[in-house]
């Protein structure tokens, strides 16, 4: 597979088929979630550059869509500073562009990689919860049809505010480098639009404070279109459904990968990510 204009070629990792076992490899040890216990295989798939795109990308086509944006953390920020002052940023910015009637950002983690295996180490805040890992290169989704309700009404109960789930609400991810131009470990996005819930295998996971998870880990298909954003620079934010109420847009498998055409210098990633809790009705 040969670079091209508009993408590239890169690797993922993915669970192997349902009812296969070749070629299994258990990355779990290296995975930046250390609560994966699933056995991944890489698979080099096109990933296709948003910037060549006829359309610009949206939530409710693709399932994500490129923002811009001033930002406001960086990569020597500490985690109260991130709360104290990035926070408010990213919940106006997002709150203009879907027209929500409240957002609620509720957590944020900033990834990278360096030398070695284990890349930025993990490193915990004051209540447990993990703000710093490693890029994360399985693809995967954040929430399913199970974990997405489940967490969307603990953000609202951690945030004491007396308000009810409305029938149409959503969770974002909405994630930027640190550093640009983004060449390291840059972030794909699959087109919702071209998975199939047999793409899709559902993993429990155990979070921060006992809390219970669920995420999807996905298998590779041909029919499946990946995205990514070429020399992302900080200015730039992805937006990107991790559970969405109204179908179709619910789910984008989304992970960190290898790029196999990136070109030189290619600086260490760094990069922030928060998720976004949207009330509409």
């Amino acid at each position: 597979m040969s670079a091209t204009a508009g993408g590239t070629s890169g690797t993922l990792l993915f669970i192997t088929s349902h009812d296969s076992d070749d070629d299994l490899r258990d990355d779990s040890r290296n995975d930046s979630r250390d609560d994966f216990t699933t056995a991944t295989v890489p698979r080099t798939v096109r990933v296709h550059d948003m910037r060549s795109l006829p359309l610009p990308p949206s939530l409710d086509r693709e399932g994500f869509a490129v923002l811009l944006h001033t930002p406001v953390a960086t990569l020597d920020m500490p985690p109260e500073d991130i709360r104290a002052k990035a926070l408010d940023s990213v919940a106006k910015a997002i709150s203009t562009a879907i027209g929500a009637n409240r957002v609620f950002v509720f957590d944020f983690t900033v990834r990278g990689t360096g030398a070695g295996e284990t890349g930025m180490p993990l490193e915990r805040d004051d209540s447990g919860e993990i703000v710093k890992r490693k890029a994360d290169r399985r693809a995967h989704c954040d929430y399913t049809v199970e974990s997405g309700p489940r967490r969307a009404a603990e953000v609202l109960a951690d945030h004491a505010v007396d308000v009810s789930l409305p029938t149409h609400f959503a969770i974002y991810n909405a994630w930027h480098p640190l550093i640009g131009p983004l060449r390291d470990n840059p972030l794909a996005l699959c087109d919702t639009r071209s998975i199939t819930m047999d793409d899709l295998r559902p993993v429990d996971i155990q979070q921060a404070g006992g809390r219970e998870g669920q995420v999807y880990e996905v298998q590779q298909r041909d029919t499946q279109r990946w995205h990514y954003v070429s020399d992302m620079q900080p200015e730039e934010m992805l937006l990107f459904v991790g559970y969405d109420s109204s179908a179709p847009t619910r789910f984008v498998p989304h992970g960190a990968f290898d790029d196999l055409h990136a070109r030189a210098p290619v600086p260490p990633r760094a990069s922030i990510e928060f998720r976004v809790l949207a009330l509409f009705d």
